[in-house]
C-alpha cells in the first residue's frame, strides 16, 4: 500500500472468526482461541477446520480464489473451503530465532517519536519490498519465516469475506479508530478506508453506502493475488485472523499530520482484553530520490530470542 496524504471530502453486528463455523453474537465477542501455559505461545484451538490438520495445500487453494472473476465466485469458494482450513498455530516473536544480518538498523530513523513503549527495545527486520510485504509480516511474526505470506493473504481473505458486514460497520471499526474520526465526524471509518483504498476510483465510489461496499468487495478480490498491496481493511483483518494488536508505526517525518493518526495507529481484534499481544509494523520507504519520501513499504519490530 502506498499511503495517501489526501483528506476524504465526503448498529449492532455479528463477528464471524476465522476460526469459528457459526456468527458469534458482538457482545460475546469469543476469543480465538486460549493461551497456553507458555506465555509466548497462543494455542488457536478452535472449531475452525480439523485441530492438527497439516493436509491443507494454501497454495492449491491460492490459486482457486485467484481464478474467481467476482467477488460472489470469491466468496463460494470460501464457503466451500473454510471448515477444511486447519488453525493458526501462532508462534510470537521471542520464540523466533533472528540472523543479524537480517536487523535493519538503517530504518530505524524512521521510527517515531511516539512509538509505544512496548516496542522501543524491538529490532527491526527487513522484508522483500514486492507488494507482499504486509503479509510477509504477520509470516515472520507467525511461523519466523516470511515466505508463507500466501498463507496469511489466504487467510485473511476468507475473514474478509466473512466479517464482511464487520468491516463496513461504523459501530464496530470506531473501538480501534476513534481518533480517526475525530476531526471528521461527518465521515464513516469504512468511507475513510474505502478512500484510501486503490478501488475508491478516486473517490467516486466511497460517498454512498452501496458505493463503499462495492470498493470492499473490489479490494477483497484484488488483494487475493499476491504483489497486490494491502489496503486498511487487510490490516484491519490480520489483528484478527492473528488474534492480536497491531500497532503499524509511522514517521511524522515528511508526512502531512492531518492524515498520519490514520496510519500510526493500532488495529484490535475482534476480542482484546489484558493478556491480548501487541505485534508492531513500521511504514518505511522503499526508494528515496531527491529527498522525496514515498512510505510504501512495511517492516516488523522483533524481539530477538536471548
Amino acid at each position: 500500500m502506498v499511503i495517501k496524504t489526501s483528506t476524504p471530502s465526503h448498529g449492532s453486528s455479528e463477528v464471524v472468526h476465522v476460526c469459528s463455523l457459526s456468527p458469534i453474537p458482538k457482545e460475546e465477542h469469543a476469543v480465538c482461541g486460549k493461551l497456553s501455559n507458555d506465555p509466548d505461545i497462543i494455542d488457536l484451538s478452535h472449531d475452525f477446520g480439523e485441530p492438527g490438520k497439516e493436509t491443507f495445500n494454501f497454495d492449491t487453494f491460492h490459486r482457486k480464489l485467484c481464478g474467481c472473476k467476482s467477488y460472489e465466485e470469491l466468496e463460494t469458494v470460501v464457503h466451500s473451503e473454510k471448515s477444511k482450513i486447519p488453525p493458526l498455530a501462532m508462534r510470537y516473536v521471542s520464540d523466533i530465532q533472528v540472523n543479524s544480518d537480517v536487523i535493519d538498523n538503517h530504518s530505524r530513523r524512521f521510527l517515531p517519536s511516539d512509538l509505544p513503549i512496548d516496542l522501543k527495545l524491538h529490532h527491526l527486520i527487513d522484508i522483500e519490498p514486492d507488494g507482499n510485504c504486509y503479509y510477509r509480516c504477520l509470516s515472520r511474526l507467525s511461523y519466523g519465516d516470511p515466505e508463507r505470506f500466501t498463507e496469511l493473504r489466504c487467510r485473511i481473505t476468507v475473514d474478509s469475506v466473512l466479517n464482511m458486514s464487520n468491516y463496513l460497520n461504523h459501530e464496530y471499526l470506531m473501538r480501534d479508530a476513534t481518533h480517526m474520526h475525530k476531526a471528521r465526524e461527518d465521515f464513516t471509518i469504512a468511507t475513510y478506508y474505502c478512500l484510501y483504498s486503490k478501488a475508491s476510483n478516486a473517490g467516486q465510489l466511497s460517498q454512498t453506502e452501496r458505493g463503499i461496499k462495492m470498493a470492499y468487495k473490489s479490494e477483497v478480490l484484488r488483494t487475493v493475488r499476491n504483489a497486490e498491496y494491502a489496503g486498511l481493511w487487510q490490516f484491519h483483518s490480520g489483528a484478527n485472523v492473528l488474534n492480536c494488536k497491531i500497532f503499524m508505526a509511522l514517521s511524522e517525518k515528511n508526512f502531512r499530520a492531518n492524515s498520519r493518526p490514520d496510519f500510526n495507529r493500532l488495529f484490535l481484534p475482534s476480542k482484546c482484553d489484558r493478556q491480548s499481544k501487541m505485534l508492531g509494523l513500521l511504514w518505511i520507504p522503499s526508494v528515496e530520490q531527491r529527498g522525496k519520501v514515498e512510505y510504501n513499504h512495511i517492516i516488523p519490530f522483533i524481539r530477538l530470542k536471548r
